[in-house]
């Protein structure tokens, strides 16, 4: 075996095969990620996008759809081509964390048309060996002219609605139509971008609402904003009764449109309220479109993050006039009258179908065309495993795959080729893991777990694959406030309390035990507890077999043992922790193999298992049933006295030599030595009188 124990002392650490970087980015609100330095004010007024959100992105597994809709946003816009419009809207679909925000952020990245972050893009492509037709570099040219001469390039818009809808408790705006805040979001936008506070409602309607709803309210305050030298030069003054008339005179188009700019600074800048009008959206969300246009702009890229949470616990009106506002800017505006937006949504769910609403009303590719993330699992794979390491150098792989096929059967299983992907973590690990993660926001908190061990590992110079137990202590104390969906921090270790207390009872239990296989192997015991505790709470629950737990654990019995010697032992410390531990349950399959499972609620003592462990115990232990059979044989009565009652166990029933039989005392201590007893029996007519007694002939032989 020298060869071979040489062999394995060739296994480099993992700090000489694995680079890790010190932090990576997590989105959670996606407008901390477009521009740079977390969304300043400096940079979304300069356009300038966050190059970390694309240095870190993985273009692979959305190639697709960002081939889809970069294909339209880089090309010509043509007005009067009606039959051939480049907007379009999309519905992006997946599970929390899956990468939603990261990917939105991404393409609003790319949209602000800077030609670094663009070249990030190019390099990364060309260093994954991507082929120019399929390559989103591509469209470059197109984005740029998109900002060449008098053109501003694409204004972006974002909006993460988590906390905005109906179903946001003690929201004073939870009744605010989507529309409302879309226009917050691009005023906002505009003025930073701009210095401008343009109107976004069209100046008529703005007229109209003040003359027939707020002409008395605000009349007063009206004829000072005309006159307030902080917002208009002393020329520029104008007489209130005058303003009025000539609205209602409708005198030009000109001044109608003026007026309405004066009105809207009036409500939005003078009395700091959005006016409420009773107006189509199509009507309100096209005359933005264009005005935006009007500033010089190549097209409109909205993005809506967390939709299907805003719209979940909308009342029917909200929702309906909702879809209506998704509808207008899908379909009305990008596809009937040919304005250049591209409308992103991004949902964990799908919006029920009901009669005449949801999915039917604005899935469709006319409308919102539905863009399902990650469906393939090799695709989330490649992600978090891109994201937590580089693989430098990959020749020093082979030694661990000869190291793990010699003591367990799962190398083997998988091959050389996905063993050296997934390198340095465990597979199935990973699979618990992401399943784990449901539980919390997939992705970003998987990553986090990931991360964090392998750095601990580099920084150690380990040199074993990072286990499921080792992700134990990161995944327990794990907290995050995923994307603001819930009110407080979410932690396994505190949403599932009470099996994350049964898991501390029995590691509490196994370190305290004195004797036994638990005492002697006492780390792979509790090892073994920690990955059926993950096990279970990723709702695995058919248990693992000894084999499983062989895999799953990786600490070898001995340093030479077999993958069949690792099984058995296993199976043997599975055994013992299911006949110690009342949360370790033994369940069979079809083919009546034994698996173990953890489970956590146990209601009380189990009368039968407590009798099980009972005998499994004596019918190990000699001197047990030594003095089991002393104490039957010396039985009289067996009498157990508690507070409310005495009762004699052994009924009516005694043995024939409780007189004569030496008492077998408490256990440990020797059984007092038998009394001869006087005995007269009639034998053949004749009374015969003598002495009976018992001995034990062994001890008097060894005596």
């Amino acid at each position: 075996m020298g060869a071979v124990d040489n062999l394995f002392a060739a296994r480099k650490s993992m700090d000489e095969i694995c680079i890790v970087p010190d932090k990576i980015i997590s989105v959670y609100s996606l407008e901390k990620h477009i521009w740079a330095d977390s969304n300043s004010v400096e940079a979304r007024k300069g356009r300038l996008p966050e190059e970390q959100t694309v240095k870190e992105f993985q273009i692979g597994p959305v190639r697709s759809f960002l081939n889809d809709i970069l294909a339209k946003i880089a090309a010509p816009y043509k007005p009067e081509k009606k039959d051939h419009p480049i907007g379009q809207g999309y519905w992006i679909q997946a599970e929390f964390g899956s990468g939603k925000s990261h990917l939105l952020s991404f393409l609003a990245a790319l949209s602000l048309g800077n030609e670094q972050v663009w070249q990030l893009v190019q390099a990364k492509e060309t260093a994954a060996g991507q082929g120019k037709r399929e390559s989103i570099y591509q469209f470059w040219e197109g984005m740029r002219s998109k900002s060449a001469g008098a053109k501003k390039g694409i204004f972006v818009v974002a909006r993460t609605l988590v906390g905005s809808g109906g179903g946001a408790v003690g929201l004073s705006d939870k009744g605010k139509r989507l529309s409302e805040y879309i226009l917050e979001s691009v005023k906002d936008q505009l003025l930073i971008e701009t210095g401008k506070n343009l109107s976004l409602y069209p100046a008529e309607l703005l007229a109209d609402r003040f003359i027939s709803v707020d002409l008395d309210r605000y009349r007063k305050d009206l004829k000072k904003f005309l006159k307030d030298p902080a917002y208009f030069a002393e020329d520029a003054f104008e007489d209130v009764e005058d303003f009025i008339k000539s609205i209602q005179q409708n005198k030009t188009p000109e001044y109608k449109r003026s007026a309405g700019n004066k009105l809207w600074r009036f409500y939005n800048e003078y009395l700091k309220v959005q006016p409420q009008i009773p107006a189509e959206n199509e009507d309100i969300l096209k005359h933005v479109v264009e005005t935006i246009l009007g500033e010089g702009y190549a097209g409109v890229l909205l993005i809506l993050d967390e939709i299907s949470l805003f719209m979940k616990d909308r009342d029917e009106d909200q929702r309906v006039d909702d879809e209506k506002t998704l509808v207008v800017l899908a379909n009305r505006l990008a596809k009937v009258h040919n304005l250049p937006i591209w409308t992103v949504c991004a949902a964990q769910q799908a919006i029920e179908a009901k009669p005449g609403l949801g999915v039917k009303n604005i899935i469709a590719d006319d409308r919102l065309k539905l863009v399902p993330l990650l469906q393939n699992s090799k695709d989330y794979y490649d992600i978090v495993l891109s994201r937590v390491r580089k693989i430098e150098h990959p020749e020093y792989i082979h030694n661990y795959y000869l190291h793990y096929s010699n003591q367990f059967t799962w190398p083997k299983s998988i091959g050389e080729d996905e063993f050296t992907h997934f390198f340095p973590f465990h597979k199935p690990a990973l699979e618990v893991l992401r399943d784990i993660t449901h539980e919390l926001t997939t992705a970003r908190s998987a990553i986090h777990f990931m991360h964090q061990t392998l750095k601990h590992q580099i920084k150690n110079k380990g040199r074993e694959l990072i286990r499921l137990w080792e992700l134990f202590d990161e995944t327990m104390e794990y907290e995050e406030d995923p994307s603001g969906t819930y009110a407080g921090l979410v932690a396994i270790k505190t949403k599932r309390e009470s099996e994350y207390r049964a898991y501390v009872i029995c590691r509490n239990h196994i370190e305290g035990l004195t004797k036994g296989t638990l005492k002697v192997h006492r780390d792979k015991a509790i090892r073994t507890v920690q990955t059926l505790f993950l096990y279970h709470i990723a709702h695995k629950m058919k248990g693992l077999n000894g084999e499983e737990i062989a895999n799953a654990v990786m600490i070898e019995r001995q340093p030479d043992a077999t993958p069949e010697e690792n099984i058995q032992h296993y199976e043997s410390l599975a055994e013992s922790l299911k006949s110690e531990l009342p949360q370790i349950v033994e369940i069979f399959d079809d083919a009546k193999i034994s698996h173990y499972r953890l489970e956590p609620v146990v209601m009380g003592i189990d009368p039968n298992r407590e009798f099980q462990k009972a005998r499994d115990e004596a019918e190990g232990n000699e001197a047990t049933q030594n003095w089991a059979r002393e104490r039957l044989l010396a039985l009289d009565d067996w009498t157990v006295k508690t507070r409310h009652m005495n009762i004699n166990l052994a009924g009516d029933h005694k043995s024939l030599f409780y007189d004569i039989a030496p008492f077998a005392g408490p256990d440990g201590i020797a059984p007092l030595p038998s009394i001869a007893t006087t005995m007269e029996v009639k034998w053949l007519g004749r009374q015969i009188l003598g002495t009976i007694a018992m001995r034990d002939f062994t001890q008097m032989v060894a005596s």
